[in-house]
């Protein structure tokens, strides 16, 4: 199992490293669209995507530096379900305009921008679902180990 948080967690950092680098860079150009404001928070899209650039990288960082995997997973749980909720109250606050998660990086894509929302929902379910799992994984051994190791008490 430890072979496969290894491959997720690289992954995640990867992806965090690559799109919060994209929102920073984003975040200083000078596309009029950087100027206007955002629908959920309400500020200029440019200190959002400096925002959200800059957590991303700081979680990455964090993914990178910290030695317990419990925590890491919790760091990248944590941001998933952070996005997730962003996502959920652009839904319920009926907000057209359709997500620029990359900033103004979507231009660079052509006419693959269409894709950018369904593979950042997708990237946002992989950070929930395989951080939530393996989490579920590491406790359960946890506490089995815990569980065992009090029937072992018992028994002498």
């Amino acid at each position: 199992m430890k072979i496969y948080e290894k491959w997720f967690l690289v992954s995640v950092c990867m992806v965090l490293l690559l799109t919060g680098g994209i929102k920073v860079w984003s975040a200083v150009g000078d596309v009029p669209l950087l100027d206007r404001v955002e629908g959920v928070f309400g500020v200029a899209h440019r200190w959002v995507y400096l925002g959200s650039g800059l957590l991303e990288l700081g979680v990455a960082a964090g993914v990178i530096g910290m030695r317990k995997v419990t925590l890491k997973m919790g760091l990248i749980l944590s941001l998933g379900m952070s996005f997730a909720g962003y996502r959920v109250f652009r839904w319920w606050m009926e907000i057209s305009e359709p997500c620029s998660c990359l900033g103004t990086a979507t231009e660079w894509l052509g006419r693959f921008e269409r894709f950018t929302e369904p593979v950042m929902l997708l990237l946002v379910g992989y950070f929930i679902v395989g951080s939530a799992f393996f989490l579920f994984m590491r406790l359960r051994r946890i506490s089995t180990r815990t569980l065992d190791a009090g029937v072992e008490e018992t028994r002498e």
